[in-house]
Order: C-alpha cells, then sequence, then structure tokens
C-alpha cells in the first residue's frame, strides 16, 4: 500500500502509539481501525457460519448515521472495515458506494471481507483497498463442501483480475476446521500461484452443538503438525502467513502483549451499538444515545484498559486468546462468547466430554 500522506492520520497514528506506551486509560487519539457491522444477504452456507437475521447494510444508512456520528473520527482513523454477517458484495448500488467512499475516505484503507463469488465486476478503481476473501480452501472439491456452492473457479479468476491493481491488497482467509486443516500448506500454495503475500488462518468458532465435530480441538496434535508446516512453507515462499497460538505451547506463551483492540479499534453495529472488538458479548453504549467521544472515553472503557492493563480483566477477556494466547488449550475460549450461546455449549461439551475424548482440565 502507498505511503499515508495525511497528517491527520499520521498525528492520530503517533499519538495512538504514545498512549499505548505509557499505557493510557483516557485517550486523545481516536481508533486507528474502524470496523462497521456492514450486514447484507449472504450467496454462500458454510458449514460452520452461524447465520442470523440482521439489519441490512446501505448507502444511505452510512451517510445519515455513520458519517455523521464519526465525521470528527473518519478523517483520522487509517482504515475503515466493512464486514458483518452476509455478502456486503451483493448490495444493490454497491459501485455506487465504493465511488463515495474513495472521495469521502481517500487516504483511508477500505477493508472488505468476502467469499468472493460477488468480486466480479466490482470497481476498486483507486483509493486503497484490502480485499479479504474467505476462501477456505485450495481446490474446487474442498470448497464447495466447506462453502456450500460451486463457485471456487469463478473466485480464482475474480482474484487474479483484481491482483494486478496497485491500489488493491487481497488476502487469503480460511477457518481452518477438522475439513480442511491437513488442506493449509496446499493453501498457502495457492496463494503463492496468484501472487497473492497474505494469508490469515483463525480457527474455528463454535456456535452449535455440531460445530464440535469442526473444531480442531479434537486433534490438536495435528492441527499443530499442520500449523508448523504451514509456518516452514510461508518462510520458504516468502509469503506473509499469519496462524493462531498453536495448542500444548504454554511456555512460549508466558511472556505475551496485552490486547490493545480497547485503544486502537472498535467495532459499530449498523443499529448504534459500540462494541471493544468483535468477540465482546457487551457493547459499550450505543451512538443513537450519546456520541463517539464520550463512549471512547466513557467509565466502561477506561475501566476496561485499566483492568487489561493491571492483569484483572473481565471474564470474556480473561478466556480469550487475543488476551491470552495460552487460552488455545481451553475450548471454552473456542465458543462464542454470547452469554447464552457459551452457557449452553459449554454446558453441552461437559455433558459430552467422553464423546469428544475430552479431560475437565481441557474444558475450562
Amino acid at each position: 500500500m502507498p505511503i499515508i500522506k495525511n497528517s491527520n492520520i499520521n498525528f492520530n497514528n503517533l499519538l495512538n502509539a504514545f498512549e499505548i506506551n505509557k499505557k493510557t486509560i483516557s485517550l486523545s487519539s481516536v481508533p486507528r481501525n474502524i470496523g462497521i457491522g456492514a450486514h447484507f444477504f449472504c450467496n454462500a452456507k458454510c458449514t460452520f457460519c452461524l447465520g442470523g437475521n440482521y439489519p441490512n447494510f446501505t448507502i444511505d444508512r452510512y451517510k445519515a448515521f455513520f458519517e455523521e456520528k464519526l465525521k470528527d473520527i473518519l478523517n483520522k482513523t487509517e482504515s475503515v472495515d466493512f464486514h458483518g454477517y452476509g455478502e456486503l458484495l451483493l448490495m444493490p448500488d454497491i459501485n455506487q458506494f465504493l465511488k463515495y467512499i474513495n472521495k469521502t475516505l481517500p487516504d483511508q484503507v477500505k477493508t472488505f471481507f468476502t467469499n468472493g463469488i460477488a468480486l466480479k465486476n466490482k470497481k476498486f478503481i483507486d483509493g486503497k483497498y484490502n480485499i479479504i476473501v474467505s476462501l477456505h480452501a485450495s481446490n474446487r472439491e474442498l470448497h464447495k463442501q466447506i462453502v456450500g456452492v460451486d463457485s471456487f473457479d469463478d473466485i480464482i479468476s475474480y482474484i487474479k483480475i483484481i491482483q494486478k491493481q496497485k491500489n488493491v491488497n487481497i488476502t487469503l482467509y480460511s477457518v481452518i476446521n477438522t475439513l480442511n486443516i491437513n488442506d493449509m500448506c496446499d493453501f498457502i500454495r495457492l496463494a503463492d500461484k496468484l501472487k497473492v503475500n497474505n494469508v490469515v488462518f483463525k480457527y474455528l468458532t463454535i456456535f452449535e452443538p455440531r460445530h464440535f465435530d469442526l473444531t480442531v480441538f479434537t486433534d490438536r496434535e495435528n492441527a499443530n503438525k499442520n500449523i508448523s508446516k504451514a509456518l516452514q512453507l510461508s518462510k520458504k515462499l516468502g509469503i506473509l502467513v499469519q496462524v493462531p497460538s498453536m495448542f500444548f505451547n504454554s511456555d512460549n506463551y508466558k511472556i505475551h502483549m496485552p490486547c490493545m483492540q480497547p485503544w486502537n479499534y472498535c467495532y459499530i453495529e449498523t443499529q448504534g451499538t459500540v462494541n471493544p472488538c468483535c468477540f465482546a458479548d457487551k457493547n459499550i453504549g450505543n451512538l443513537n444515545n450519546t456520541t463517539f467521544s464520550k463512549l471512547w472515553n466513557s467509565e466502561k472503557y477506561q475501566n476496561l484498559r485499566g483492568n487489561i492493563i493491571s492483569g484483572t480483566a473481565n471474564n470474556v477477556c480473561k478466556k480469550c486468546m487475543e488476551y491470552n494466547p495460552n487460552n488455545v488449550d481451553k475450548i471454552s475460549s473456542h465458543i462464542s462468547f454470547r452469554n447464552s450461546v457459551h452457557k449452553k455449549m459449554l454446558k453441552y461439551i461437559t455433558d459430552n466430554k467422553e464423546k469428544y475424548s475430552l479431560l475437565v482440565k481441557d474444558i475450562i
């Protein structure tokens, strides 16, 4: 990506880094990255997806709500992520929206999460874009098994076209599970073939009982073996690969950086709720009732930051792998932190631990 020349962004980045270094809990800087809950109808049926019914994102909602509520924030933030449940690129006026944010956010990196099926004829012209393609497989057969639609060849052709644009950075994304865990190296080889230099692997999040059959937690040694091979291959090919924490590796995670998302990121839903991250079970507040500046330095946010610094984070943060990589060895940390879902799935796995060959120490 080109070097940022916007003085507002550069100053905020420096100030944010300074406040993080000083462990400041009342911030003068704004988040370097804003996530916007841009939900829309989905055209895939991923085997690990929760699905659901969410309010559709629209360009009118963006103009009337997000721009209005974040008008003093967006011009300082380094990047804006448009992601949520479903496929935003299916929005009827998506090219009009892309043209609009090119003008209003010319120096910000605009990130779109997509399954790739709707990439055709999307006009990522000018501006700065990061396109994260949730592909999950290196071949047509496995992709169809995971995503539920036969679209692999089309997606690859779309990626090849977009990859030629210098203003667009493409990342291949894979939710690793029992179906594709042995495909990790081939997935990286595919990225190399496509000349894509960024690959991200994440563990599956458990929302329903059937997801326990898909989580690699049930075969952690095999997961470690494939992650190690993936890292070795990435070094050989010179591809930047992000992998989750490995299992049984607590000695390497004795010293780790605390989660910085309450300082440099926030996620704002279409309906207005502000969340400190994508994993949080509770929001900080609602922009329909107050300003972002008041929420950003509210008592809730300051307590959240202060508790992370002091090592007394709340119960959700304590379970999160972003807060402590050692949590990877507890299956409860692989379950969605939505309170009702977490309780229900935790009871299920506790009642069925013998089925999955788990010990009590593996659960919580």
